[in-house]
């Protein structure tokens, strides 16, 4: 038999109070909450942020204290979805209402999506969602005095997760709208709290889509502030960045990925100040960038990787171990107007720049006030390898364009620390056979400091050079090889160099008529240049005073080729000399002869000698000679090779002496009376000074009447003069070896100057055309 336990009414009516009381709660719990909580959503909120809300479904369970939302969207007044997630979850920790921490144990958000958008105004539309302070307030002029802060009650979150969410980016500042979407966004924190030293786990996917992969994951506190997170971001497509460049730069990105693993420390300091630090690798690969859509890409690069960053916000320092830069292709062309297509686009970013620049200054006062110091950053070495560079100028007529490949460069280090030059290295093969080296140091930051550059051209094809041959000296080139090697040594005080050109069968083509080319004997030029082995091997020294206000290094190096350019038109035998290693200061350019004679002395013979021998070694150029006299020597000296020729005929045929003779050749020719008044002329001066008679003063004017009174045609001057070119002819080609069609006797001959009985017969020099 079963025994019933009597309930007594107390306890009956605290049984049905009870139930009543959970049947309320539940009700409110169950029902009423999530009606209301909807009914306030739907038609409160919107009042409030001025938007229209959504709400499907309600739940909430108020044993679990488990709060649903499903179908939640907010609509902008013109019917624009902003804010949309399929379902919102929060599961709070009932024992936290009377625990130190108010804990919710998971709140995950599933497939939710945010349109933002950047307006033509530059405000965003999700900031229009933010309730507008009221401009009456309840109490004017009652206003409660400020309290200080309450301390709250912290927060933790065990559990926070987004799952397949998606936002859309637009930007209608631009010209072209700009809209971007990240999908899918899943995000898992783990005890996320605002308790102070505490630090919660943070796993974030923000993209994961053929546009790239973005994933964080690390760790954060909320007080003090501070996060470690290592970030990856993978194959991120460059051309969304595309809207954001200036339209003053005429650039479009076609193609690019960035990659970026490291970690991120953002550490807030107790004193305001923060420490933000990065430590990774970020690489750029396929980039391709053009300037004009119907025009192939300027520059293309396969790679650009940086290795070792470590970047510290504290310390205001940057380093990179590595910039490896490798497979660029790129193209530098110099436009008709003179400018470089690089050169204009940089320029339009310093544009852009300079419009923002007055809004920049007229807060200059506020960053002097922190004295922030400049950024400490140091590369350890940047390298290019096997690069492609072409570079076309358009400003000649045909484009003349060059090709390097296999470049490589080194540089190393590269430092702001003003201490430490920068060693670079530079290798290329040009076009189809020529390499180029350039090595060297500099100071980057200190341009004054010393310096040294050795740049090294070899075999490089001159006939490429045709478009600027034809320009600027009027001729193409149809043949040969270019060697060059370039040494300069410039110190804080001093600039010295050197030039060594080295040209082999450099070989002119056609005329070319060009008004800006030289007025200068280019073919005379290069045949005084050339030796027998068809190569033209020049040194150009240079040297300056750096501390000149008027030294500049183009001036001196242009200098010194004008100056070489100079030598070659108006002393060539002096160029000549010094090529062939000819000592001695004696000019080269005529040879010296006795007045009335052709024959060649012996001095000058050996200066015919050291000229034959130049010209041997430069087989390009023709001597030519120019028969001539002079009017007063060589008629002067004619006349006393008539006279001596009479007397010394006289003289054998008589056996007088020679003061007999003179008197009787006197007579003959000038007559008696002539001789008359000449005896009596000296014995007049006998009788007047009262001296014994000056017979050899006598003879000597009897000797000179005679040679006086000889009279010397032109013609026979000229034939002496002819004489003289034809013989200089003769010997160059029987004594010197010279061949004969390299030695030309003009037909002209001239009158010439002379110096101590010695007539100038000029040489010259012209190219064998």
């Amino acid at each position: 038999m079963m025994y019933k336990l009597p309930i007594t009414k107390p306890f009956r009516i605290f049984l049905i109070s009870l139930f009543t009381v959970l049947s309320i709660y539940c009700v409110a719990g169950f029902i009423a909450i999530p009606q209301i909580l909807r009914w306030g959503l739907i038609h409160k909120a919107p009042e409030a942020i001025n938007h229209n809300i959504q709400v499907e479904k309600v739940t909430f369970n108020p044993f679990r204290f488990y709060l649903s939302l499903h179908g939640f969207e907010i609509y902008s007044p013109v019917g624009e979805r902003l804010i949309h997630f399929d379902d919102l979850a929060v599961n709070f920790e009932l024992s936290s209402l009377w625990s130190d921490l108010w804990i919710f144990e998971d709140i995950t958000i599933h497939r939710p999506y945010i349109h933002a958008s950047l307006m033509k105004d530059g405000q965003f539309n999700l900031t229009k969602l933010i309730p507008q302070a009221s401009e009456h307030p309840d109490n004017p002029g009652n206003e409660t005095p400020i309290e200080g802060p309450k301390k709250t009650k912290p927060i933790l979150i065990t559990s926070f997760s987004i799952i397949k969410g998606r936002t859309l980016f637009s930007d209608h500042t631009q010209k072209t709208p700009f809209t971007i979407a990240l999908s899918p966004i899943n995000t898992h924190i783990k005890d996320f709290t605002t308790r102070v030293n505490h630090a919660g786990g943070i796993k974030i996917i923000l993209l994961d889509s053929p546009q790239g992969y973005i994933s964080i994951k690390g760790s954060c506190s909320v007080d003090p502030m501070g996060c470690y997170a290592n970030i990856h971001l993978k194959s991120f497509d460059l051309s969304t960045f595309q809207p954001y460049l200036p339209p003053q730069i005429p650039v479009s990105i076609e193609k690019g990925k960035l990659n970026v693993t490291g970690d991120i420390i953002y550490q807030a300091a107790a004193t305001g100040g923060t420490n933000v630090s990065f430590t990774g690798n970020t690489s750029l690969d396929f980039l391709s960038l053009k300037e004009n859509p119907r025009q192939p890409p300027f520059f293309e690069m396969n790679s650009l990787q940086m290795n070792g960053i470590h970047f510290s916000s504290l310390n205001h320092s940057l380093s990179i171990h590595t910039v490896q830069i490798g497979e660029m292709s790129t193209t530098a062309r110099l436009e008709n107007d003179g400018q470089l297509n690089y050169v204009r686009i940089l320029n339009s970013s310093a544009n852009e720049k300079n419009t923002n620049q007055i809004n920049k200054n007229n807060d200059t006062h506020k960053d002097n006030q922190h004295n922030t110091p400049p950024l400490q950053f140091q590369i350890d070495q940047f390298l290019v390898t096997n690069s492609r560079i072409r570079f076309m100028d358009a400003t000649i007529n045909p484009v003349y364009q060059i090709h390097l490949n296999h470049f490589s460069l080194n540089l190393h280090p590269i430092s702001s620390r003003h201490s430490k030059p920068v060693a670079f290295d530079l290798k290329s093969r040009v076009d189809e056979n020529g390499h180029i080296a350039l090595k060297g140091t500099v100071f980057p930051f200190d341009l004054n400091n010393d310096k040294s550059i050795a740049f090294t051209l070899s075999d490089y094809p001159t006939r490429n050079l045709s478009p600027y041959t034809g320009k600027f000296i009027a001729y193409q080139v149809i043949d040969g090889t270019a060697s060059i090697k370039i040494n300069y040594d410039m110190r804080r005080d001093t600039f010295q160099g050197n030039h060594h050109i080295l040209l082999k069968k450099f070989t002119l083509g056609d005329k070319v008529d060009s008004p800006d080319a030289i007025k200068a004997p280019v073919k005379f030029a290069l045949s005084l240049l050339e030796d027998r082995q068809q190569k033209i091997d020049l040194q150009v020294p240079v040297k300056g005073n750096t501390k000149d206000p008027e030294f500049e290094y183009g001036h001196i190096i242009t200098f010194a080729f004008k100056n070489l350019l100079t030598k070659i038109i108006t002393s060539p035998f002096s160029v000549l000399a010094n090529i062939a290693g000819i000592n001695g200061s004696e000019a080269l350019d005529y040879v010296g002869m006795p007045a009335g004679s052709s024959d060649i002395p012996k001095d000058e013979q050996e200066k015919l000698m050291q000229i034959a021998k130049a010209l041997i070694e430069r087989p390009r150029l023709i001597l030519e000679i120019q028969g001539g006299f002079d009017p007063v020597t060589d008629n002067q000296a004619l006349k006393e090779q008539s006279f001596k020729k009479t007397f010394q005929d006289s003289m054998r045929e008589t056996s007088k002496s020679k003061e007999d003779i003179l008197e009787q050749m006197y007579k003959k020719y000038l007559g008696w009376p002539a001789f008359r008044d000449l005896r009596r002329k000296h014995n007049k001066t006998l009788f007047i000074s009262d001296q014994p008679f000056n017979a050899e003063r006598f003879y000597r004017d009897i000797q000179d009447a005679l040679v006086n009174g000889y009279t010397i045609s032109p013609d026979e001057l000229k034939k002496v003069g002819q004489s003289r070119a034809e013989n200089i002819k003769l010997f160059l080609i029987n004594n010197a070896g010279l061949p004969k069609e390299r030695v030309i006797v003009k037909q002209a001959v001239i009158e010439t100057g002379s110096f101590d009985q010695i007539v100038k017969i000029p040489l010259s020099l012209r190219a064998d055309e």
